[in-house]
């Protein structure tokens, strides 16, 4: 109660005036308030950065299909294959004279895209020939892969358009449009469910060439805008054309198989998450990069001694990181980061909160004008203060920086952090303390 009533005045006192930090000065409470109070800002903690790695991430239900493969000079090669089931429309009939024509599957554009879209993206489609869903698992991840046909039932190769309307529209082997159509044809009378159809066709994968593609692509996995297409007619008086849309379904089963090679960072190529790369191995960078679940781990070794100091409030602690020069224009929204408490054994074990109970995101500050100002800031205030409160800080204790859940399986955007203690742009963390006499 002692330090809250402290710290009441301390604030009043700064809402109604303009001073130094000497609060000798103050003309209220010098009861309360020893000369030997003091205010004081701190930044010259040692903070030490490096990359850690999870095991998988999930990657399924997210309502994006990532296929491509592209050369990325912070990584390597990075390949993403995706897995899908296509289901029975609400309501069809297929009439007596109808004539099978075509299938296709037709895909939409979310307006992702990473690497080169200039070039023409080979793809192919692929039926699986393992049962989906065999342990009736609630997640796929990024490291789940599905047995499929070696020999392709459909392919493409198209000039990726990520930012338009236009629909891909990849022309499948007649034969299996065929058997589609009599299922159709066969079952039009009957109550057939997806379950009949899904003994047909378990599934597709759809597959990118590794040694030609340059770009991964993302389109819609929702059952509005992705599609087998059959193509019919009816020959009466006059022929007239028919297209029969059959939907994705299980979308929350649909996910994307997702690799690398790191032939461009060769320091991950066996790296695990309980053993974190040192930035010293880097080029003295820290990497946060979606889709391939890395975080950067930071360690403040010199924390707790402050600590211990049982005269001491915490006013405010700030965490500023500096992302590469020349990479501003890239920077991912400050609303799709998280700050994650962490062991000895890298495991990020719960999402940092703020005193109001909300998972902290931190502040992107653009330095829009000379290019060089810019940064990250997370208020860790809250999560410092019970270390404050309590005198000690677990040394071993990390703080992990990566992607929200909702956002880390959505593309692979990146940050790459400058950690060289001798540069303007090092991390550093902030502290406002204010220290007083007991007595």
């Amino acid at each position: 109660m002692k330090f809250r009533i402290l710290l009441y005045f301390l604030l009043l006192y700064f809402a109604i005036s303009s001073c130094d930090n000497d609060v000798d000065t103050l003309p209220l409470g010098k009861e309360i308030l020893k000369p030997t109070t003091r205010l004081m800002t701190l930044d010259t903690f040692s903070v030490e950065m490096s990359t850690g790695a999870l095991d998988s991430i999930i990657t399924s239900g997210d309502n994006i299909l990532l296929v491509g493969a592209c050369t990325e000079p912070v990584t390597g090669k990075i390949i993403s294959k995706s897995y899908f089931q296509i289901g029975l429309p609400s309501s069809y009939s297929i009439l007596d004279n109808e004539i099978f024509d075509s299938l296709t599957l037709s895909l939409s554009y979310t307006g992702y895209s990473l690497g080169d879209t200039t070039s023409p993206q080979p793809l192919t489609v692929h039926k699986l020939t393992d049962e989906y869903n065999p342990d009736n698992r609630k997640d796929f991840f990024n490291t789940d892969s599905l047995n499929f046909d070696y020999s392709p039932v459909g392919s493409i190769t198209y000039l990726p358009r990520p930012g338009s309307d236009n629909k891909l529209e990849i022309k499948m082997d007649d034969l299996i449009g065929t058997d589609i159509f009599n299922f159709l044809k066969e079952n039009d009378a009957d109550l057939t469910t997806n379950n009949d159809f899904l003994n047909l066709i378990q599934g597709f994968a759809l597959v990118p060439d590794i040694s030609s593609g340059s770009a991964i692509v993302g389109f819609h996995a929702i059952d509005t805008n992705l599609f087998l297409k059959v193509y019919t007619h009816v020959t009466d008086l006059e022929e007239n054309s028919r297209i029969i849309k059959l939907p994705l379904t299980n979308k929350e089963k649909q996910f994307n198989q997702i690799s690398c090679d790191w032939r461009n960072n060769p320091a991950f190529i066996n790296h695990y998450h309980k053993n974190d790369v040192a930035s010293s191995l880097t080029g003295n960078k820290a990497y946060v990069i979606a889709g391939l679940g890395l975080f950067t781990k930071i360690l403040m070794p010199t924390l707790p001694r402050i600590l211990e100091f049982e005269n001491c409030t915490l006013i405010r602690a700030i965490l500023y990181f500096e992302p590469e020069k020349g990479s501003y224009g890239d920077l991912p929204d400050a609303s799709k980061l998280r700050l994650y408490r962490m062991n000895k054994h890298n495991d990020l074990e719960s999402l940092l909160i703020n005193d109001a109970g909300n998972e902290l995101s931190p502040t992107l500050n653009m330095d829009e004008f000379y290019d060089e100002d810019t940064y990250y800031s997370f208020d860790i205030t809250y999560y410092l203060s019970a270390g404050v409160t309590n005198h000690y800080l677990d040394p071993d204790q990390a703080i992990g920086i990566g992607f929200s859940s909702a956002s880390i399986a959505h593309s692979f955007e990146r940050i790459v952090l400058e950690c060289n203690r001798t540069n303007l742009n090092k991390p550093r963390l902030e502290l406002l303390l204010l220290y007083y006499d007991q007595n």
